[in-house]
């Protein structure tokens, strides 16, 4: 059996972390792991590509409802069992790897793809959940 992993982003706009999740999962079907993508909020540039791909897409509505997609998220990983649990951004970051460690999954690879973590071009929120995974 394939290793399986989940990979953990907070959306699906147009960006880097996007487009290199993208590449790395549409460029490894039929390799050596089987890969699913969760995405934290729905909808986003880049969902059909994902589709069109054939990539398996959970998406979940954080916006909306964050607690209970939460206990979605974490009922997720519980049911799917993940080899590895892979999350693109600081959002990702925080919940995808507090769900992975309460579901007892340590294999978390944390992934942050952006300039401005020292810049004033983040939210106040955001900066929180940075100093978070510090």
């Amino acid at each position: 059996m394939k290793p399986r992993v989940l990979h953990v982003i907070a959306g699906l706009g147009i960006g880097g972390a996007e487009m290199a999740l993208f590449r790395l999962v549409a460029s490894s079907r039929g390799g050596d792991y089987s890969h699913a993508v969760v995405a934290l909020t729905s909808g986003g540039a880049m969902q059909q590509r994902f589709d069109e791909a054939g990539i398996e897409l959970v998406e979940f509505d954080f916006k909306r409802a964050p607690i209970s997609q939460f206990f979605r998220l974490i009922a997720l990983m519980r049911q799917r069992r993940p080899d590895i649990v892979q999350t693109w951004m600081y959002h990702a970051d925080l919940l995808g790897g507090v769900a992975a460690w309460l579901t007892g999954n340590r294999n978390v690879i944390w992934g942050v793809h952006s300039t401005s973590v020292r810049s004033g071009g983040t939210s106040g929120f955001t900066r929180v959940v940075q100093r978070l995974c510090a």
